[in-house]
């Protein structure tokens, strides 16, 4: 599928898409099609696929399926930032499984942008994930100006999921369409 929408987006045969990877892993176009500019990002979780695409930026995505967790509030002191901690803290208890993996999607989405993964500190930045409010990085400890160079915006992927998509500098976030995978595949 990912080669479907890469080559797509380059013009070329999906068989004629191949990748190389990053010092963490991240996937991107191989020589030649990396001269296009092309970049992109992948994530799944559950029944969901999510791939982002953009020209010239770095960018990052993550999608979570919304569940319980055994241990949420550790997770969360061990990951998040104090700021982040005392939010979710805040939250009613029911109310706290869905805040998790708000303020999760959009810091994988984040460091994955950066090429770092989860090898970045999560702690070392805050993102917003409160209903209602829009999505953005808040701070990057020591880089006061860096927060404000990040676009991040939460992607509505349906009922039960978070995503995220964090892009280098501004930009538009929109969705293109959804594909489904052929029974039986």
């Amino acid at each position: 599928m990912l080669r479907d929408v890469l080559g797509a987006y380059v013009a070329t045969a999906p068989r004629d898409v191949h990748f190389v990877y990053g010092l963490r892993d991240k996937p991107a176009l191989a020589p030649p099609l990396d001269a296009t500019g092309v970049r992109f990002n992948v994530s799944h979780s559950g029944e969901i696929a999510l791939y982002a695409l953009t020209l010239h930026r770095q960018i990052g995505v993550d999608v979570e399926q919304v569940r319980a967790l055994t241990d949420l509030d550790g997770l969360a002191k061990h990951n998040f930032s104090r700021a982040e901690c005392a939010a979710l803290f805040a939250l009613p208890p029911a109310q706290r499984p869905p805040a998790f993996f708000a303020c999760w999607t959009r810091k994988e989405a984040y460091v994955k942008a950066r090429g770092d993964g989860l090898s970045h500190p999560l702690d070392a930045f805050t993102v917003s994930f409160a209903a209602g409010e829009p999505a953005r990085v808040v701070e990057i400890v020591g880089d006061a100006a860096a927060a404000a160079r990040w676009t991040l915006a939460a992607v509505d992927v349906g009922v039960g999921y978070a995503a995220a998509v964090a892009v280098d500098g501004p930009a538009t976030v929109a969705m293109r369409g959804f594909w489904e995978q052929p029974s039986g595949s």
